[in-house]
């Protein structure tokens, strides 16, 4: 957990469309504040192409730097470092590990709403949920938080780390999944003697 962050936009994932690093660099640029982006590159053509795309937009902005992919045990570093996380993704996932990780280090999230992100982020208490693919509404997000006064923003980052502490340890992971089990027994059981 870093209490104060750092002035970057961050982006993690894979550099393909569907993570949507493209969208991170137009919201970066449409707020102009500096993205770093960091994820690897997936060695098929399709991803080639987009990464050809991607790496054109990135050296002919002056606030985007892509910095490879960094090992796991790296990442709080980044995280911590970092004004907000972009979650601009364009599909649904099952769960939103880099959710987990960024607000855990005390990092807001922005986020299209896709998938579990409404299940992770508090909107306006530990980041922002936006409409997919709403390019406009996550700049406004931004805005919003660079807008905030220390003692505001601060205590969004405290959010993040109770939030993640409260609902996301790997206790309470393990105990949710215990209940779920447990569930799933006791039905079966019922459906066995009837």
């Amino acid at each position: 957990f870093n209490q104060e962050g750092g002035e970057s936009l961050l982006y993690v994932g894979r550099m393909v469309k569907r993570k949507g690093p493209d969208s991170a660099i137009k919201i970066a640029n449409a707020s102009l504040k500096p993205l770093k982006l960091i994820g690897d590159i997936r060695p098929s053509k399709i991803n080639q192409d987009y990464w050809q795309e991607i790496e054109k937009t990135i050296n002919n902005s002056a606030n985007s730097e892509y910095l490879g992919f960094k090992p796991h045990k790296q990442m709080s570093f980044f995280y911590q470092q970092s004004k907000i996380l972009l979650f601009p993704i364009r599909e649904p996932e099952s769960f939103g590990l880099t959710l987990i990780e960024a607000m855990a280090c005390g990092t807001p999230v922005v986020a299209f709403d896709q998938g579990p992100v409404k299940e992770i982020v508090q909107d306006g208490i530990t980041g922002f949920v936006c409409p997919a693919d709403d390019i406009e509404g996550m700049v406004k997000a931004v805005k919003k938080i660079y807008e905030m006064p220390d003692n505001e923003y601060q205590k969004m980052r405290q959010n993040c780390r109770k939030h993640v502490e409260e609902n996301f340890t790997v206790e309470k992971m393990m105990d949710g999944y215990e209940k779920v089990y447990q569930k799933v027994i006791e039905d079966w059981k019922k459906r066995k003697r009837t």
